[in-house]
């Protein structure tokens, strides 16, 4: 819950047993880590903060999906 805050996003709870939503959430957890928490060493919160932020904005206007056509989310 934290985290959705300091996103100014809204946390949304999935039904169970949703493969779909299943898998879009282990992908983004997947690129988190890869692409954010194991290349920083965060001492600092507002560093994590500012760093997440960033992430965000590039992971909704930048990254393509083979399953939109290769478009971001963002030209839905």
């Amino acid at each position: 819950m934290r985290v959705s805050n300091i996103l100014e996003v809204e946390q949304i709870f999935m039904s169970f047993n949703n493969p779909r939503v299943n898998a879009e959430m282990e992908r983004l957890i997947k690129k988190l880590k890869s692409e954010i928490i194991l290349l920083n060493a965060f001492e600092i919160l507002k560093k994590v903060e500012k760093t997440l932020r960033e992430f965000q904005k590039l992971y909704y206007t930048k990254y393509c999906y083979s399953s939109l056509g290769y478009m971001s989310m963002r030209k839905l």
